[in-house]
């Protein structure tokens, strides 16, 4: 809107900035309270580590970060980022919708691509149910070496958690 302000932020690892929109009301608002606030956007939190596992698989690879009902996608070829969206999902049925779509839409082969969940979601959902019957290659994401487990949480369940607390 008119009264954001304008952002950008290089991300770590891969030859490309964010740039994105916060509104002045809540760039004030931390501004006041706390003069030396630093905003990073969760793309910058996400995309470095998320790039180093596809770098890693070095395939068509599609990692999906459940969150509510917002489903965020990166899709991959060969380690360099094909696609990046966020949906809103009412209905279990949107989660594979959008998954399916963002494969399509970044040209990847759904019986090759490698897809990687994490965040809420658990193997006994509904929507991991769901995907299963039309992905093929679905796995939970793993924790990256030297990540120290949460409790007894499964690695996919707090990593992207796990990344946000490492910021300075």
């Amino acid at each position: 809107s008119a009264d954001s302000e304008v952002l950008s932020e290089p991300v770590s690892g891969l030859d490309a900035y964010l740039v994105f929109a916060l509104p002045q009301s809540i760039a004030s608002h931390w501004s006041q309270r706390y003069p030396h606030w630093r905003y990073w956007h969760i793309l910058s939190v996400l995309l470095p580590p998320l790039h180093r596992h596809a770098q890693q698989v070095q395939e068509e690879v599609m990692h999906a970060f459940f969150q509510g009902s917002s489903l965020r996608v990166f899709v991959w070829r060969d380690g360099r980022l094909l696609l990046s969206n966020v949906f809103t999902c009412p209905t279990t049925k949107d989660f594979l919708y959008f998954c399916l779509l963002a494969i399509e839409l970044s040209g990847c082969n759904l019986t090759q691509v490698k897809v990687f969940l994490l965040g809420e979601l658990t193997q006994e959902g509904d929507i991991y149910t769901l995907l299963r019957r039309y992905i093929g290659q679905l796995a939970f994401m793993p924790a990256e070496e030297g990540t120290k487990p949460l409790g007894d949480l499964p690695a996919h369940g707090y990593l992207a958690h796990s990344w946000l607390s490492r910021q300075p």
